[in-house]
């Protein structure tokens, strides 16, 4: 089986509905059946962005 390709909405909605939901990665991976360790890469990824974006690395900690 190969490498699943997700477009980039697809990868900031699932970040994005870990983040502001209040559910595990964990939940989140197996309601919408993708690995969990692409949901929290996914999220890593939007949490560093926030900060950068925003240059402030307090808010997402």
């Amino acid at each position: 089986m190969g490498r699943e390709r997700y477009s980039e909405e697809v990868k900031e909605q699932t970040a994005r509905y870990v983040l502001e939901s209040g559910k595990s990665a964990i939940k989140v991976s197996e309601e919408l059946g993708i690995n969990i360790n692409t949901v929290l890469d996914l999220c890593n990824k939007e949490v560093i962005g926030y900060a950068i974006s925003s240059k402030n690395i307090r808010q997402c900690c």
